[in-house]
């Protein structure tokens, strides 16, 4: 069956587009579609590798560099003007002697209590301004904290306290530097 010459260039168009249909690829990331292997292209520059030996270990890899080393043990600067205390100790959680790092706040209170092991409370007083009748109020709290043996802070004891990490579910201070017996500078 012959066409006529506009049937025949209609003809040719519409199957021009429906060829390219039949070619058309799916998309990279579709699961069905089929991977295509390409021969690597070898670089004239580069050597192959040489195969290794049957019995050759494989190449350890270097150590990765840790972001935060431990601090040494016995290392006496914890980043503040506080005097090391003269005594040492053994105390895992001695900013001084251990490898507790200390950091934040700062507080300065007097040491109520010291009969547990390495852990005393403090009490704090501070002024609360009251708006309405313009004048302070004096507030107190008491927190625990951590009591290093080297410092010896005994009850009566005005110490210094900075933060550190939790120790334990109440215990986020430890006690930094005793100043005064407290006892001693009221007489």
């Amino acid at each position: 069956m012959q066409v006529s010459g506009k049937m025949a260039e209609q003809e040719e168009t519409v199957k021009k587009p429906a060829e390219k249909d039949a070619r058309a690829h799916k998309p990279v990331h579709d699961k069905e579609a089929p991977k295509e292997h390409r021969p690597a292209e070898k670089d004239p520059g580069k050597e192959p590798k040489a195969p290794r030996p049957a019995g050759a270990a494989p190449k350890k890899k270097a150590p990765a560099a840790r972001a935060a080393r431990p601090k040494a043990i016995g290392k006496t600067d914890i980043g503040i003007d506080v005097k090391a205390p003269a005594k040492v100790c053994t105390d895992q959680n001695c900013p001084f002697h251990g490898r507790l790092p200390v950091r934040g706040q700062i507080f300065e209170g007097v040491v109520v209590s010291g009969g547990m092991d390495k852990s005393a409370v403090i009490r704090r007083e501070r002024l609360v301004y009251i708006p309405k009748y313009e004048r302070y109020l004096k507030r107190t709290s008491r927190m625990s904290v951590h009591s290093p043996p080297c410092i010896e802070a005994r009850p009566g004891d005005e110490v210094t306290v900075m933060e550190c990490r939790p120790l334990s579910k109440t215990i986020s201070f430890t006690i930094v530097s005793k100043r005064a017996d407290h006892k001693a500078r009221s007489e």
